[in-house]
């Protein structure tokens, strides 16, 4: 980014302008609303008991910041997230890949997905199927190209 405005004072270094973001964001993501509709889904699959959890790419410092006012729909993952840095998988290996989405199914869904990036023909039917039934709704392509790569349905 910062090379595109070769003119910036000396002081507007790499680190200066992730101060400032961060400074920004802070303030901004206890207000964050979510998409239209998200509420009502997410409620809606807690009602009727479908297995639900959410992987994002997120820092977990960020996903707090940005979900603790929104309780009316986080508080139905019932503590069932993966945020990026949570150490469960390589550091490196976020959206579009896989990784996040499947750690999430196998730590908190308890399906036996298979893990990293398996090739096709490597996974049994049995894992083939549990992979083509988890749903990811995603707001980022990255996001949808890691749930298809993870072998279930983006949305």
């Amino acid at each position: 980014l910062l090379s595109f405005f070769p003119d910036l004072p000396p002081f507007f270094t790499i680190d200066y302008y992730l101060e400032a973001r961060r400074a920004l964001q802070d303030e901004r993501w206890p207000s964050v609303s979510p998409l239209p509709g998200a509420i009502k889904l997410v409620r809606h699959l807690h009602k009727h008991g479908i297995p639900i959890a959410l992987a994002t790419g997120s820092q977990r410092r960020n996903f707090e910041l940005k979900s603790s006012h929104l309780g009316e729909l986080f508080d139905c993952f019932e503590g069932k997230v993966v945020c990026a840095d949570d150490g469960l998988f390589p550091r490196g290996r976020g959206k579009p890949l896989p990784d996040i989405f499947l750690v999430a199914a196998e730590k908190f869904l308890q399906l036996n997905v298979g893990k990293g990036e398996i090739e096709e023909g490597q996974l049994t039917a049995e894992q083939q199927t549990i992979r083509g039934q988890g749903l990811v709704f995603e707001d980022g392509i990255p996001g949808v190209q890691a749930g298809k790569r993870a072998g279930m349905s983006g949305k």
